[in-house]
C-alpha cells in the first residue's frame, strides 16, 4: 500500500509536468517557421517529452545511483530545452512566459526521492540553463532584469514547494511503515495474551526491542475511581520484564507519565537536567516509590500517551534510561506514539474481555464475584504475595438466621438479605479487596496485604454496618439475623491457596460454636411470619 501510494503520487507528477511541457511544444509546433527548424522543433519535443514521461521509471533504476540520474536527467532536459526555445525564440510572441512555464514543467518532473543535495544540484542545472536561455534572448535592462528575478524567484519558489510536499509525503510513508513494524512486533509479542496485565507485558517488551538503551519503562492507566495514574503490576528494568513490586501511582501532570498524560502528546526528555525539571512536581510518597524501585539516575527519558480510537487517553507509557543523556532523540517520538496508540488497542480490548468474562463470573443475586471466580483470585493473590514477601488475609462469613427468613418469606425475600449483605461489603472493602458470593449464604472477602489484625478489624465493621442495616429494618429487625464470621491469614495460617481458604472457614465454624454455646439457654427473639415488605 505504502509503495503503491509513492508510485501514484509520483505519477500525478509527471503527468502535471507532461501537460505543461506539451502545451508549450504545441505552441512551438504552430510557429511559422521554416521546415528545417520545425523538423528539429518536433525532433526535441518529442525527446523531452520522452524523457519526462521516462522520469516516472527513474526511481526504480539502480545505475550509478538514483541521484547521479537524477542531475543527468535534470540537465539533459534543460539543455534540450534550452536549445528548442532558443531555436524559436524570434518568432515566439511572450518567449518569457512560455520558457517560464516550460521549465517548471522540467522542475515538476525530476524526481524530488533521492537525498536533498542531489535535488538542490538538479534543480541548479535546470535554473542555470533558463537564466541563460532569458540572458541570450531578451533584452538586458532594468526592467527585464527585474522580470528575469522575479521569474527565477517563480521557479526557485516551485521547486522549494515541490521539496516541502515530498518531505511531507516521505514523513507519512515512513510514519506508516514504522506502525506497520509496530503493529507486526505486537501481534508477535502478544500472541494469545487477553488480560490486561498480559497485554503490558507484550507492550513493555516490544519496547525494548523497538530501544534496548531503555533501562526501564512503564505503562501507567488511569483508574477513574480514584483519578490516579497506576501500573498494573508489570515494569521493565535493566533485566527485562518483572512482575509484582512496588506499584507506581503518580497524579495527573505529576512526573514524567503525569506530564505525558496531561499533554496528550509525545514528550522527549533528552538530559538529566530536563528530568529533574519535570520531576520537580513529584509528591513525596511518589519519590519513595521511585527509589524503592532503583531506577538509579535517570538521564534520559521519552514518553507518549496511551490514546485508543474514541475514547481520550486513558494512560501513558514512559521509557527511561540511565545510561547516557540523549539516548532519543526527537525522530523517535513517532515511534513511541506508535507504539503507545498499539498498546492502548490491545489494553481497551483486553480490558473489554475481561469486563466480559468478569461478567459472566458473576453471582446472579449479588453481583459479587462468583465462586469460580474467587478461586482464581485466591491464587492470584497468593501467588503474588509469595513473589513479594507480602501477606493475604481472608475473611469467611455466613449469615445466621437466614434459613429460616428464607423458609418463611420464601426465596425472594432471602434474595433481599444477599443483596443487603452483598451492599454492606462493597461499602467497607477497599477497590483492592475482593469479595465473593461462596455459595447460599456464605461469602468470603479477600484482603491483599492485611494482617490478622486488620482482617479481624474489617470483619468487626462488616458485622456493625449489617446489624445497624437490619436492625432498621421493619421485618428483619424482629428476627435472629447476623453475621458470624472466621479469617486466615497467608503465610501465617496457611501456605497455599487451598489451605488458605479451608483454614478461614474452619476459622467460621469455631466462631459458630462459640456462638452456639453463648446462646445456649438464651431465648431468642421469635421469628414473626408476616407479608415480606415489597412481596
Amino acid at each position: 500500500m505504502i509503495q503503491a501510494r509513492g508510485v501514484a503520487s509520483r505519477g500525478y507528477g509527471v503527468g502535471a509536468a507532461s501537460l505543461l511541457v506539451a502545451a508549450g511544444v504545441i505552441r512551438v509546433m504552430t510557429l511559422p517557421l521554416d521546415a528545417a527548424h520545425l523538423v528539429v522543433e518536433a525532433a526535441i519535443s518529442l525527446v523531452v517529452l520522452g524523457l519526462v514521461l521516462a522520469s516516472s521509471q527513474l526511481p526504480r533504476v539502480r545505475f550509478w545511483g538514483h541521484g547521479a540520474l537524477l542531475v543527468i536527467s535534470g540537465a539533459c532536459l534543460a539543455g534540450l530545452a534550452n536549445l528548442g526555445l532558443r531555436l524559436a525564440a524570434p518568432e515566439l510572441p511572450d518567449f518569457t512566459l512560455w520558457a517560464a512555464l516550460i521549465f517548471a514543467g522540467i522542475l515538476l518532473s525530476v524526481d524530488v526521492a533521492p537525498p536533498r543535495g542531489a535535488n538542490v544540484v538538479a534543480a541548479a542545472a535546470v535554473l542555470g540553463a533558463f537564466i541563460e536561455l532569458w540572458l541570450d534572448n531578451v533584452p538586458v535592462n532594468q526592467t527585464e532584469i527585474a522580470s528575469l528575478v522575479l521569474a527565477v524567484a517563480f521557479l526557485a519558489g516551485f521547486e522549494l514547494l515541490l521539496l516541502t510536499h515530498a518531505q511531507r509525503a516521505r514523513r507519512l510513508v515512513d510514519a506508516d511503515a514504522v506502525r506497520g513494524q509496530v503493529f507486526a512486533t505486537m501481534g508477535r509479542k502478544l500472541g494469545t495474551a487477553r488480560d490486561v496485565e498480559s497485554v503490558v507485558v507484550a507492550v513493555l517488551e516490544a519496547c525494548r526491542e523497538w530501544f534496548p538503551q531503555a533501562t526501564h519503562a512503564a505503562t501507567l492507566l488511569r483508574d477513574d475511581a480514584e483519578g490516579m495514574l497506576k501500573t498494573p503490576g508489570v515494569a521493565l528494568g535493566p533485566h527485562g520484564v518483572t512482575r509484582g513490586g512496588p506499584p507506581t501511582e503518580l497524579l495527573p501532570g505529576e512526573g514524567l507519565g503525569g506530564a505525558v498524560f496531561t499533554s496528550g502528546h509525545a514528550m522527549l526528555w533528552p538530559t538529566a537536567l530536563d528530568i529533574s525539571t519535570a520531576n520537580a512536581n513529584l509528591r513525596e510518597a511518589s519519590r519513595e516509590r521511585m527509589r524503592a524501585m532503583r531506577a538509579g539516575f535517570i538521564r534520559s527519558a521519552v514518553g507518549a500517551p496511551l490514546r485508543p480510537p474514541g475514547n481520550g487517553v486513558i494512560g501513558s507509557l514512559v521509557l527511561v534510561s540511565n545510561r547516557r543523556e540523549h539516548a532519543w532523540t526527537a525522530q523517535d517520538l513517532d515511534i513511541v506514539q506508535a507504539l503507545a496508540d498499539e498498546a492502548a488497542r490491545d489494553i481497551e480490548r483486553a480490558r473489554g474481555h475481561e469486563a466480559d468474562v468478569d461478567h459472566a463470573l458473576l453471582d446472579s443475586v449479588t453481583g459479587l464475584v462468583s465462586h469460580r471466580q474467587l478461586l482464581n483470585v485466591v491464587d492470584k493473590e497468593v501467588a503474588r504475595a509469595a513473589r513479594s514477601g507480602d501477606t493475604v488475609a481472608l475473611i469467611f462469613s455466613d449469615l445466621d438466621g437466614f434459613k429460616e427468613i428464607n423458609d418463611a418469606w420464601g426465596h425472594d425475600a432471602g434474595n433481599r438479605v444477599l443483596v443487603m449483605y452483598a451492599d454492606v461489603l462493597r461499602s467497607t472493602l477497599r477497590r483492592e479487596d475482593t469479595a465473593a458470593r461462596y455459595g447460599g449464604d456464605e461469602f468470603v472477602c479477600v484482603l491483599p496485604g492485611a494482617d490478622s489484625m486488620q482482617a479481624e478489624s474489617v470483619a468487626q465493621r462488616i458485622g456493625q454496618r449489617f446489624a445497624a442495616m437490619t436492625r432498621n429494618d421493619p421485618v428483619i429487625g424482629s428476627t435472629s439475623l447476623s453475621a458470624s464470621y472466621g479469617s486466615a491469614v497467608y503465610p501465617v495460617d496457611a501456605d497455599s491457596a487451598e489451605r488458605l481458604i479451608a483454614a478461614a472457614d474452619a476459622g467460621l465454624i469455631q466462631a459458630k460454636q462459640r456462638r452456639s454455646r453463648e446462646l445456649t439457654g438464651r431465648v431468642t427473639p421469635p421469628l414473626r411470619i408476616d407479608r415480606w415488605p415489597g412481596a
